[in-house]
């Protein structure tokens, strides 16, 4: 479902989202009952059940430094800084 980060306040902080996740943060992956609330996960998850088309290079080492890349916005490089719960504090 497309959630809007900042319309009335927050779409993913509004009950109907709550309901599928309940800290209330983006991305959230509903596939049938399962449920990801978290990027990389759902990249490896989509990469793993859905191989065509590939969302990650074939060649080790490209798919390496792509997963390095991911990391570094995913924990503590960049994405703080632009994290909503970060900024509202």
């Amino acid at each position: 479902m497309p959630t809007h980060l900042v319309r009335d306040g927050g779409e993913q902080l509004k009950p109907e989202y709550r309901k599928v996740n309940l800290d209330g943060i983006v991305p959230t992956l509903v596939d049938g009952h399962d449920v990801m609330p978290q990027s990389l996960a759902i990249i490896e998850y989509l990469e793993e059940t859905h191989p065509e088309p590939p969302l990650l290079p074939k060649v080790p080492v490209d798919r390496a430094y792509v997963r390095s890349v991911a990391l570094q916005v995913a924990w503590c490089e960049i994405h703080p800084l632009n994290n909503l719960r970060v900024l509202n504090i």
